[in-house]
This record gives C-alpha cells, structure tokens and sequence, in this order.
C-alpha cells in the first residue's frame, strides 16, 4: 500500500471512524436508534444544505460524508444549486493535492499483531479477513492505527461504500476542473498531529471495539449512511445522546480535539466568510456542521437566518 494513498483515505475517514465507535457505545441500548431504520425505505440523495445569512451576506453550510455509494455518485440538486452560487469553496483540507510520505503505518521489524490483539480478536480478524480473500499475513505488520483504517475500509466495502464518491472529493475534481477557488480551512499537518498524538493502546482499543461488534459496525454505518443522503437528522440524535465524555482521559482529549476544538475553529472561519461578504460553500465532516456544537446550532443560537436548502 502506497503511503501517500493510504495517507488520503485515512483522513478522509478518521472523523466517521471516531463516529462510529461514539454510536457503538449507544447503539445496542437505544431501542429508538433500529426502530427508525426501519423507516428508512427510500433513499434519494438529498443531504441538509443551509443557508446561513446575517444583515448583509450569505454562505453555504454544507455537512460532507467522506464515503459514498453509487446513490451519491453526481451529488444532488441542492448542492450543485450551493455550488454554483458560491465563488470559492471552503474545505478541510484539499485531499486532492496532499502529498506527505510521512506516514508509519507499520510495527517495528519483528513485532506482530497478535503481540496487541486478544485470541479472540485474532480469531475474528482472520475470519473477516478471509471473507474479503485476504490472508492474515498480509496485515501481521501493520500497526494498530493502520489496521483500525483497514477494518473500516473493509466495513465500507461490505456496503459497497467507496472514498471516490465522497461529497467532498467530487467537489473538489468538480472545483478544480472549473478553477473555482479552493480554501483549505486547516493543515495537513495540524490534522495528522490530533491522530498520532495518541498511544498505541488507544488505537488497540478501538480495534477491540470494531473486532468485538463488527457486524453491528456494519449495520451502524449502513443506518447512518442511509440517515446521511436522506436529510435524516436521526444520525446527529444519536450523536447528540453521546456526551463526549469518557472514563478514559485520552478519548476524552481526543474526541475534544478532533470535534469541538476544530468546531470553534471552523465557526470563526465561517464568521470570517460572512463578515467578509464572502460568498462561499463551506464544505466540511458532517459532525462539524450539525453536530450538538456544530455551525447549524452556533449560528442558530445566535441570531443568524439558517435556511435550508431545496
């Protein structure tokens, strides 16, 4: 695996990987959570686009999910209507231009896995491994980090879900095709640090996590996905109902620096935008957008006009 390509889809999906573990720990005791995935029976791709507007100017919100489906591929209405009203578009990073060899993906020379992982967690890796034709050799020397993004491209790919199709990574082929401005809110830098500031026994956590429920993984994506290109706002419930808060101090820290320290951040930024009389979609993860502290909130809190986009 080339370094540069697995550093792209790493952060393209490090935000719905931290998702994902958030719901596992509500998704089993939250009745309501299945019961509304039921309802769920039609899927057109019509995802929340706002408008945000202050006395004299406008921008577009608009929350992105870094995986897709083929309902995704082409995007909606809705977003190419923000699109093309906009000057210049706003993003996380342009994941398009990174190009960092940077990236340790791997143990030291004679460790292994199993020296990190219970039997029984290698027991469940080789099973899920051989049902995507992979052999457990093949990851033996990746470490824990690396093989927690691994176990979450293959959730995707039961799902049929791929990177390409992302909203973010359309617009920006869509951006650079058209010469639009393009602003990267943050460094990659910046992004890389809040993930390897991390011990290993973090990411052997959440290996556990995935391993110990990974069949609910999948279901809890397939839900969330679904809620996602639906304009269903159950996902950001569910969201809600976790409080961020842990026993364990480090996924305390690091859930407050991948979320709500980047969250106050990206509200200035977008203050900015409108003080500016900036006409701009600012396109970022969907948890920054809607999230209990996210934009949408901050800006309705606050005497802002958010209106949503047909």
């Amino acid at each position: 695996m080339k370094k540069k390509k697995f550093l792209v889809i790493f952060i393209g999906v490090i935000i719905i990987l931290c998702l994902l573990l958030m719901i596992l720990k509500l998704f089993s005791s939250n009745s309501n959570t299945k019961e509304e995935e039921k309802k769920l029976t039609k899927y057109v791709f019509k995802p929340n686009v706002y408008e945000v507007c202050d006395s004299d100017s406008c921008i577009y919100l608009l929350g992105t999910m870094h995986i897709g489906g083929n309902e995704m591929d082409g995007l909606s209405d809705n977003i190419w209507k923000a699109y093309n009203d906009s000057d210049a578009l706003a993003v996380e990073l342009d994941i398009t231009e990174m190009d960092s060899d940077d990236v340790n993906i791997f143990l030291d020379p004679g460790d292994d896995i199993s020296n990190y992982l219970s039997e029984e967690d290698m027991k469940t890796l080789t099973k899920v491994l051989k049902n995507h034709l992979i052999s457990i050799n093949t990851v033996r020397n990746y470490n824990m980090l690396a093989l927690s993004q691994i176990l979450e491209l293959l959730l995707y790919t039961d799902l049929n879900l791929d990177n390409g199709n992302g909203v973010d990574i359309q617009l920006l082929k869509k951006a650079h095709a058209d010469h639009k401005t393009i602003i990267p809110l943050e460094k990659e830098e910046d992004q890389m640090s809040i993930i390897y500031d991390r011990s290993d026994e973090f990411y052997q956590r959440n290996v556990h996590e995935i391993l110990a429920q990974y069949d609910t993984s999948v279901e809890i994506i397939n839900f969330s996905y679904l809620a996602y290109i639906s304009g269903n706002d159950l996902m950001k419930q569910v969201s809600y109902q976790y409080s961020l808060s842990s026993s364990d101090e480090e996924t305390n820290q690091y859930n407050y620096e991948l979320l709500e320290k980047r969250n106050a951040y990206m509200i200035e930024r977008a203050k900015e935008f409108l003080d500016n009389n900036e006409k701009i979609l600012y396109a970022v993860g969907d948890a920054h957008i809607s999230g209990e502290n996210g934009l949408v909130p901050y800006f309705r809190k606050n005497g802002y006009k958010v209106t949503r986009v047909k």
